[in-house]
């Protein structure tokens, strides 16, 4: 699963009285309809149901925790990702200040030290 999606299905936990449980039971039905697409019958029994199970039953801090981490840590590598691909795009592979070694602001006098 996602990290964000993994984090989110944690938080419903403590929700779960404000929502209501049909709205939890929706939400489960749906992943599972969604997973059934993408793994066989016996991948959703064996892997997707027991991770939502235990997902799911009360409030999770620490799948709430590491999932926004990971979803924290994988967006800001894709968008490093991204400003890299860019930077080749335009012929500036190895010109951006921040990647050269030895160069900081105080010792640049412009931008390409």
């Amino acid at each position: 699963m996602p990290p964000l999606l993994l984090s989110v299905i944690g938080l419903l936990g403590y929700v779960d009285l404000w929502t209501g449980a049909d709205t939890t039971q929706s939400v489960r039905a749906n992943i599972l309809d969604a997973s059934r697409a993408v793994l066989s019958e016996r991948g959703v029994e064996q892997i997707a149901e027991p991770i939502l199970d235990d997902v799911m039953k009360g409030g999770r801090p620490d799948v709430i925790s590491l999932g926004f981490l990971f979803a924290l840590w994988s967006g800001s590598r894709a968008v490093n990702v991204f400003i890299d691909t860019i930077t080749v795009m335009y012929g500036l592979d190895g010109v951006r200040a921040s990647s050269r070694p030895g160069c900081s602001p105080s010792s640049c006098s412009s931008w390409r030290c």
